[in-house]
């Protein structure tokens, strides 16, 4: 049981170490050629990223996934909204 333990916990490093790496190269050549029309600030893939870190990859995609739902291009306020470890209420943002 002790090597199985070992194996799942060096795949799950692998692919959150991988996601991270997939949502670094997005940020540094795809996302600087598309409009920016992100409401939240830190950006979704800046959320990714943090709530990956802080989570670990199920919750932390999960918490990701659950904000890009959110997202609405249509509205025109900046949304702070950072990585916590409870859900709380989101909070208007000036930049």
């Amino acid at each position: 049981m002790g090597c199985l333990k070992k194996l799942f916990s060096t795949i799950q490093v692998f692919v959150l170490s991988f996601t991270i790496f997939s949502i670094e190269l997005y940020q540094k050549f795809l996302s600087p050629l598309m409009i920016s029309r992100c409401n939240y600030y830190p950006t979704c893939s800046g959320y990714a990223i943090d709530s990956l870190k802080h989570h670990g990859f199920r919750r932390g995609f999960w918490r990701f996934f659950k904000r890009f739902i959110r997202c609405n291009i249509l509205n025109k306020k900046r949304i702070y909204d950072p990585v916590t470890d409870t859900v709380e209420e989101n909070n208007t943002y000036e930049h």
